[in-house]
């Protein structure tokens, strides 16, 4: 079930993108009144297609094709055709290089406002989230050299607020992107405020995937409580053995459960093993045989149950923290949040392209689908957050200057405009020829990469 859902969520997820993206590129094309011929989700010959505007004289063809993985918008174009007489002025390649170019431009511009739109409703909605408490710091760790203690609450990563684990994550990964030295402000279990540096040696270690916070030795610090279920997730493992809220996990796979965390660590480190859970329910007892289910988190393949705990009264209070923001703090906050990302995503590729960032950063299609169905599993909330995320590295991957892609396109305009004069044919031709062998090259690394997190 959890394979299913993973593979529904991708092709919701890449769909409601696509759409978005090749919308830009024909909203734009229809504003100048260039001609479109089709617009198509997926690649393929079409199993469905509709025609629209052909009352008004300007008809085009809404298509939908098997290959999930991309998208177009075909335009009159004197290079892929004959132009019909009178239809000149409406050809894409008639069109003035501003206009060509703010055509092409509008696809990833449009992924980067679905983002900011997304993350304003995430925002404004609001989300519970852990405050970033340390647990036990490990002795000899860069967190014990830089004095900080297990229960010290940080505040900010090199100047940046850190309201949960989350923020420290994305500002760690921003510091050691452009220093050695990572500047902490922090308050103690005392109440006093203090700062502490760490100095970083091999920076492009700490970028893999799901090692950056085990290697400073920052590990979340929360409190033991009982293993009381508030909330099953629907068509989780939990859910399908008959586990209610309100029930009480005493075993899994014959290992007594004293406290939550004790079972979620058990079922982390046991994905897809088959387990015997035992759960009192008002003084029953009740045992079933079960397979737990799988998710990726960090690049990291971990064990799921589907279950969320119930806290103590005073937990949430000390731990837990609410992000919601007014509707237009929510719309700026994600703005910043948008833009922040989209720096911290170049300067990770580009530290990748010059060695100093590891390249199992490239995700393929089998990891986003692992997150794509975990986080619809998790909530609308979260699913709409991996959806924003996506939609900014969609929207700048396709404005790097590689042949067939959108900023190919933009890197031949620039030329053209040096030249006074477009490129040859054959000079396209050849630029194709290398754009298709470099994306082939980054797929392969992403699906090595997918395989590699898998087994």
């Amino acid at each position: 079930m959890t394979v299913v859902i993973a593979i529904l969520s991708f092709v919701v997820a890449i769909g409601i993108l696509i759409t978005v993206h090749e919308f830009g590129h024909f909203w734009m094309a229809r504003r100048f009144h260039v001609r479109v011929l089709r617009f198509s989700l997926g690649f393929g010959p079409p199993f469905w297609h509709r025609r629209f505007g052909t009352v008004r004289g300007d008809p085009w063809e809404l298509a939908l094709a098997p290959i999930p993985l991309g998208g177009y918008v075909k335009m009159l174009d004197g290079r892929e055709g004959p132009i019909p007489a009178g239809e000149e002025t409406h050809a894409f390649d008639h069109q003035s290089i501003s206009k060509r170019s703010l055509i092409v431009l509008a696809g990833p511009l449009t992924n980067l406002i679905f983002a900011v739109l997304a993350l304003a409703v995430v925002f404004g909605v609001g989300f519970p989230t852990v405050r970033p408490i340390l647990g036990r710091v490990p002795p000899g760790s860069y967190a014990a050299r830089a004095h900080l203690h297990s229960g010290d609450v940080i505040l900010a990563v090199n100047g940046h607020a850190s309201a949960n684990w989350g923020a420290v994550a994305l500002d760690l990964v921003g510091g050691l992107m452009h220093s050695h030295v990572i500047r902490i402000r922090y308050q103690s279990r005392k109440g006093s405020v203090r700062t502490s540096f760490m100095h970083i040696q091999n920076r492009r270690s700490f970028t893999v995937p799901g090692h950056l916070l085990k290697r400073l030795g920052l590990k979340p610090g929360i409190p033991a409580f009982p293993a009381v279920i508030r909330k099953v997730l629907p068509n989780s493992p939990a859910a399908s053995a008959g586990v209610e809220p309100g029930d009480r996990i005493l075993s899994i796979a014959g290992l007594k459960v004293s406290d939550f965390h004790q079972l979620a660590r058990y079922i982390a480190h046991h994905a897809n093993a088959r387990v015997q859970l035992v759960w009192q329910r008002q003084g029953r007892i009740f045992d079933r045989l079960l397979i737990l289910g799988v998710h990726q988190v960090q690049g990291h393949r971990v064990g799921f149950l589907g279950v969320e705990a119930a806290l103590p009264k005073n937990f949430e209070k000390r731990f837990v923290v609410q992000i919601r923001d007014s509707p237009l703090h929510a719309l700026v906050h994600a703005f910043h949040y948008t833009v922040r990302v989209s720096l911290l995503t170049l300067s990770l590729l580009y530290h990748m392209l010059i060695g100093q960032a590891s390249l199992r950063n490239i995700s393929g299609p089998i990891r986003i689908a692992q997150y794509a169905g975990a986080t619809a599993q998790s909530g609308w909330i979260s699913f709409l957050s991996f959806l924003a995320i996506v939609s900014i590295s969609l929207g700048l991957f396709n404005l790097l200057p590689i042949p067939i892609l959108d900023g190919g396109h933009l890197l031949y305009y620039v030329i053209e405009v040096l030249r006074r004069k477009p490129l040859s044919a054959r000079a396209e031709w050849i630029g194709q020829q290398i754009g298709i062998s470099l994306l082939v090259l980054v797929m392969g690394l992403a699906f090595y990469n997918d395989l590699a997190h898998l087994f």
